[in-house]
């Protein structure tokens, strides 16, 4: 069955205003790209950009990256689900592994959200997946079961039509240890296979799930704050499926330590079998490379395939 293809990126704690507009001024040629393939494509700001990007008319979807499941009261620090729609946000992220480490997310809690935006007609993107340690234990899917079954508890089969499930290895994240492409498959489709069982073959079907996490070796670089050229090589080793790739960067103090992130705000498309050369020219393109004490950086490959 054929799916409305869907790349989606999560900036995290990353980029200021500012920034966001600058991003919004330049992403237009990604969207344009997008609706020639036929791919939706969107991005999860920080809820102090929401707005900003909302107001850009991009055409990207936009994405909170949290939402509590109370329309109001005495939650602090917490946004509601009213709260977004009033910026004409209508898609949220729940269950991101970094708020299930940070936040004490659960995946009875996530039920909760999301049938509250369901209820509130904000269409969801639930993550579920595992750790380092319970994948090299074996516990890939029981973890991913549990996360399934108590976050999609209790919805109708006509719920799934606006949700979007994306499978995230957290293992595989900046870690520099890559899923294979037999991994991610396999794991996407056991949550196929659990989506047919809670609903129907039909339901699981169309639902979209997506892959978040590396699955290119990433590539790393030296820079003393001049022009920085970065080559690439990219390769689909899928001879049967389409791979779309977006890139983020990494910049790193002269003890490797993280001091910024870039959405790189581009993507392109491998055919089967496909290599893809290339040069980045990352002092021009990406707009946070002038962080004080930058010496080095990551440009992270995310891709999945068809």
């Amino acid at each position: 069955m054929a799916r409305t293809k869907f790349l989606f990126g999560n900036w995290k704690m990353n980029h200021l205003i500012s920034e966001t507009k600058k991003f919004a001024s330049e992403v237009g040629a990604a969207v344009t790209l997008a609706k020639e393939k036929n791919i939706e494509i969107g991005v999860a700001p920080s809820f102090l950009s929401l707005q900003t990007m909302a107001e850009a008319n991009t055409g990207l979807i936009i994405a909170s990256q949290d939402v509590h499941f109370s329309p109001s009261g005495a939650f602090t620090g917490f946004v509601s689900i009213p709260m977004i729609k009033e910026l004409g946000i209508n898609w949220t992220i729940l269950g991101h592994s970094e708020r299930r480490l940070y936040a004490n997310e659960t995946s009875l809690t996530c039920n909760q959200k999301i049938h509250a935006c369901l209820e509130n007609d904000v269409k969801v993107i639930y993550c579920v997946g595992e750790t380092l340690a319970q994948f090299e234990g074996g516990l890939t899917r029981n973890v991913v079961k549990e996360q399934m079954i108590v976050g999609l508890m209790n919805l109708k089969k006509e719920d799934v039509s606006n949700i979007v499930i994306a499978y995230e290895p957290v293992w595989s994240i900046g870690t520099g240890k890559n899923a294979s492409e037999e991994i991610a498959e396999d794991v996407c489709g056991y949550i196929r296979s659990l989506v047919a069982e809670m609903f129907d073959q039909e339901t699981a079907d169309k639902v979209r799930i997506l892959y978040g996490g590396s699955v290119k070796p990433n590539i790393d670089f030296s820079w003393d704050g001049g022009e920085l050229y970065v080559s690439y090589a990219l390769k689909n080793s899928s001879m049967s499926k389409t791979a779309y790739c977006y890139f983020a960067i990494l910049y790193k103090d002269a003890n490797g330590k993280i001091v910024g992130a870039e959405d790189m705000g581009s993507f392109t498309t491998l055919s089967p079998g496909e290599t893809k050369d290339g040069t980045w020219e990352v002092s021009k393109n990406c707009y946070t490379n002038k962080l004080v004490g930058a010496k080095s950086g990551t440009i992270i490959v995310y891709a999945g395939h068809e």
